[in-house]
């Protein structure tokens, strides 16, 4: 044991790599807000006090996609770590060893938990007519909803191992490139929306859930090529194996749960 921690401290030392890794990291991802307006003229064919007339339509979206995103990641090699220092040891020399063979490999053992939360808001006016989004008629007839919250969340498991190596064969003026993936994933996603809508008792959003289901995929992927040293080609092979497997199938129908009102205009 004592033994394999100073091989470890010198590997350490010599290529500049942490030790432990990091049991948990997160990514938060900016609002991307989007906004559109239009106009255009439209003639009112239906009998009426406008009818043959000519309204102006305006119409407008500010979409937020996202509002808000966040992906948080745990590391199941690092909890292994923080377990018991031979693994600690153990685990920490594979990543060295690794880093020592090709900037970019690595092994993977996570599970992530990745969410998004955002909507949008539309709507439109006829000047002529005066039709516009806040009568529940008007957005009826027109097949138009104020807005509509959406949010989404997926779990993946990952266990990989990824390789890459960049050699130069001395004497020979050859440079060898190859890089290798071997891995599973496991992913499980749901969705979510919720339309803004208003009835005789008030405005109100009505949810929705979807599972889109347990999908497990394994792949393996070998690539490699030969070259001379001022880039000209030699030879090359690359291999791209990949399964994928239901484990549960997405739900047929959207969950549906009841009615949320801002507020009511029940007595």
């Amino acid at each position: 044991m004592d033994n394999l921690q100073r091989r470890v401290d010198s590997l350490s030392n010599e290529h500049k790599k942490n030790l432990t890794r990091s049991i948990a990291s997160k990514e938060v991802e900016k609002p991307n807000i989007e906004a559109q307006f239009e106009w255009f003229l439209e003639n009112i064919d239906l009998h009426g006090p406008y009818y043959n007339q000519t309204g102006v339509i305006l119409q407008g979206v500010l979409e937020l996609s996202p509002l808000v995103g966040l992906k948080i990641t745990l590391d199941f090699l690092a909890l292994a770590q923080r377990a018991h220092p031979v693994a600690m040891a153990v685990i920490a020399a594979a990543d060295i060893t690794l880093a020592i063979m090709g900037d970019g490999s690595k092994i993977t053992c996570e599970l992530s938990a990745e969410g998004s939360f955002g909507g949008k808001i539309q709507g439109f006016l006829n000047t002529k007519t005066k039709e516009n989004s806040f009568n529940k008629e008007d957005r009826n007839a027109n097949d138009k909803q104020v807005g509509e919250l959406k949010c989404d969340i997926e779990f993946k498991l990952k266990i990989a191992i990824e390789i890459k190596i960049k050699r130069k064969v001395p004497f020979v003026r050859v440079i060898l490139t190859g890089e290798g993936k071997l891995g599973a994933e496991a992913t499980a996603k749901w969705t979510g929306k919720a339309p803004i809508d208003a009835d005789d008792n008030g405005w109100y959003i009505d949810p929705e859930l979807t599972f889109e289901g347990l999908e497990v995929k394994g792949y393996l992927d070998l690539e490699g090529k030969t070259e001379t040293g001022n880039g000209t080609p030699i030879g090359s092979v690359s291999s791209k194996n990949e399964f994928k497997w239901q484990a549960i199938d997405a739900w047929k129908e959207p969950k549906k749960f009841e009615k949320f009102y801002f507020s009511s205009n029940k007595e």
